[in-house]
């Protein structure tokens, strides 16, 4: 065992003796001072290290946490990375195909009707309407596509009548979080239900207002969907104004092949007449010279005199 004498730290250990004592047996007791054994300098220096050491591998083990740690983290931010990256791929690819299926369709409400349909995908779009800036010149909105509308939105619109007017003058994004109160209900064959977003935007082209897109979305546009939609809409007025073009080409190329046409008839009239003009004059030359024949004969001039026509 161990013991404290006199301020000093023995290790003890006893033993009996057999002495033939006839008082009984003896005790031998053997005592170690502990001190000399194991100084204290040696056991602080000892212990100074043992803490050292058990600091040093605290910190490692910590060092080895933040790390594991920080390329969790890492791997984190690379999964999201990749993730964005492929979701971009993808809207990059659904927006070529758009562009592509816009290019080669020719009627206009078909291409509105197109790009309704592709919100419906990339937006969630539960309700829409295009309007383009009428041909006439008149300055109004005229409605050239509608997705899912149980009611037929006007056919057209005066640039600040409402806020679909609104957005066209102002040339600026309009969007409306709603509640259960609204009156645009989504209806279905099931139901109907509000939409949670409401959101008008201008289709510009060249800083110029061409028309706007109005979408009734299940939820409020992300910033993904919003990046989508930024990319959609100058495809869409590329797409809208070369249609227009190419309609006023037609048109124009019409006019020249009618004016053409009426031209052509008018030069084969003016040569039908002028035949007419020189039979007439042949036919007349003719009666002068049977006349003259019948004066030379003595016998009456069967053809009074006549005038050529003008």
């Amino acid at each position: 065992g161990f013991g404290h004498f006199e301020g000093v730290d023995y290790a003890a250990s006893a033993t009996r003796i057999l002495w033939n004592d006839p008082s009984g047996d003896w005790q031998l007791l053997l005592l170690a001072d502990l001190s000399q054994a194991f100084p204290k300098a040696r056991i602080i220096s000892v212990a100074l290290i043992s803490g050292a050491i058990s600091a040093t591998l605290v910190l490692l083990l910590m060092t080895l946490l933040r790390r594991l740690h920080r390329q969790s983290l890492a791997n984190g931010q690379v999964r999201e990375f990749a993730t964005a990256l492929e979701i971009h791929a993808e809207q990059k690819e659904r927006i070529a195909s758009l562009s592509l299926r816009l290019q080669q369709t020719q009627d206009l409400q078909e291409l509105g009707q197109i790009l309704l349909s592709e919100a419906h995908l990339l937006l969630g779009l539960q309700q829409g309407v295009i309007y383009l800036l009428a041909d006439d010149d008149s300055g109004g909105l005229q409605r050239v596509a509608s997705y899912a509308c149980a009611t037929p939105p006007p056919e057209r619109l005066v640039p600040g009548e409402g806020l679909l007017g609104q957005c066209a003058l102002d040339q600026q994004a309009i969007t409306l979080s709603t509640g259960e109160t609204t009156q645009w209900p989504l209806r279905s064959g099931l139901g109907e239900a509000p939409p949670n977003c409401v959101t008008i935007r201008p289709i510009l082209l060249n800083q110029k207002c061409i028309g706007v897109i109005e979408m009734a979305l299940d939820q409020a546009p992300d910033e993904r969907q919003q990046a989508a939609l930024d990319a959609i809409l100058p495809v869409l007025a590329m797409n809208l104004e070369i249609n227009r073009q190419n309609r006023r080409s037609e048109k124009r190329h019409a006019d020249s092949a009618s004016a053409a046409r009426d031209n052509e008839r008018s030069e084969e009239l003016r040569q039908f007449r002028q035949q007419q003009i020189d039979d007439a004059q042949r036919i007349l030359a003719l009666r002068s010279e049977i006349n003259a024949l019948a004066l030379a004969a003595g016998q009456p001039r069967p053809y009074p005199d006549t005038e050529p026509p003008a």
